[in-house]
């Protein structure tokens, strides 16, 4: 009975989230808030940047109607952070400026939930201990950002942000169950809102609705990141959950593996070279698939693939063998990640040479 009610949350929250959509169009084209073509963006004409406002108020609206428990700081943050990205959208702020607005906004979740973290899965009791409470506070506040930038900067075609969202957010809850625990009554129900909101956004980034076409945009891609990260949070830290029902701390870095690797991997490679690493190029996952000749279908279809295969891998280790052969595992995998892309770069080098000549 109580699925039934999960699955009405997810199609209520798509048919809302299409009238959101359809209202806040003509409000983006009007403010200028929309993405134009240029050298790196290939789409057709100006683009509406709605996603933030669109996740957002659905959500909210969403949380109030359904009474579950309500995440004052994930929401309170989570207008910052839209406000943050159409700012960022309409005028361009600058790298550097973004970077310390996003800490800000993350220790203003972690401050109102009081959401640290206490459990990295080794020397649990040691880690936990109080006297580790601003190594607590700082390794949340780090985990937030990370998962902000990380959609942030993995979306760059049509769908993959989003896409990769939905995996998360089925995986995660899917793991209470592997774990042999109910999943808790308030994440089901904020993942369904989650769930039922990307899909209507999907449905206009995909061209599913002719002529309609959205974007995330930074506000949604970023939102996006604060909700999952808050979200993870809150189901590894026993301290944070209200139910009293975890999953395995490690398992966050597998949930998260692709676009995390994929924006710490890119970052490392740009500080090498001796350049920001906000700077634009053509070196993420998605770009360098693009550029081997796979299409923007393939490219989503690979990476979500990917994501999904990579997680249960880490799940299986995990729940197998232990969280502590679970994070050498996942060392072992960023080694071999690193490995594929210098690979992958020397196949876009020579892909690009053939195309020059």
């Amino acid at each position: 009975m109580f699925m039934d009610s999960v699955f009405l949350v997810i199609i209520n929250s798509f048919t809302a989230g299409l009238l959101v959509a359809f209202s806040l169009r003509p409000i983006a084209i009007k403010w200028g808030i929309t993405d134009k073509p240029g050298k790196r963006k290939l789409h057709v004409g100006d683009v509406p940047l709605i996603g933030g406002p669109l996740i957002l108020f659905v959500t909210f609206l969403g949380s109030l109607l359904l009474s579950v428990e309500f995440p004052l700081g994930a929401f309170i943050a989570g207008g910052f952070i839209v406000l943050l990205g159409v700012f960022d959208d309409k005028y361009d702020v600058p790298a550097s400026t973004k970077f310390f607005l996003q800490i800000a906004i993350a220790c203003l979740l972690i401050s109102i939930n009081g959401a640290h973290i206490v459990d990295i899965g080794i020397y649990q009791k040691d880690f936990a201990d109080p006297a580790n409470q601003t190594l607590h506070f700082g390794l949340a506040v780090l985990t937030i950002v990370i998962g902000v930038n990380a959609l942030n900067l993995i979306d760059g075609i049509d769908g993959l942000a989003a896409s990769i969202v939905l995996v998360i957010l089925i995986n995660a809850n899917l793991a209470f169950v592997v774990s042999g625990q109910s999943v808790p009554k308030d994440i089901l129900l904020h993942s369904a809102l989650l769930i039922g909101t990307l899909c209507s956004f999907l449905a206009f980034n995909l061209g599913l609705i002719d002529g309609k076409k959205i974007f995330l945009g930074d506000s949604g891609s970023m939102l996006a990141g604060l909700l999952i990260a808050s979200m993870l949070i809150n189901i590894s830290q026993t301290p944070s959950s209200s139910s009293g029902i975890t999953i395995p701390a490690s398992l966050c870095l597998w949930l998260t593996a692709l676009p995390m690797t994929d924006m710490l991997v890119t970052f490392m490679r740009r500080i090498i070279n001796g350049r920001s690493p906000f700077s634009a190029d053509r070196t993420h996952l998605h770009h360098r698939l693009r550029d081997v000749g796979l299409s923007k279908w393939h490219v989503l279809i690979v990476i979500l693939t990917a994501s999904a295969i990579i997680f249960w891998g880490g799940a299986a280790i995990t729940f197998k063998v232990s969280e502590a052969a679970s994070l050498i595992a996942f060392g072992v995998y960023m080694v071999s990640y690193i490995i594929f892309i210098n690979a992958l770069s020397r196949v876009q080098a020579k892909a690009a040479l053939t195309m020059a000549e």
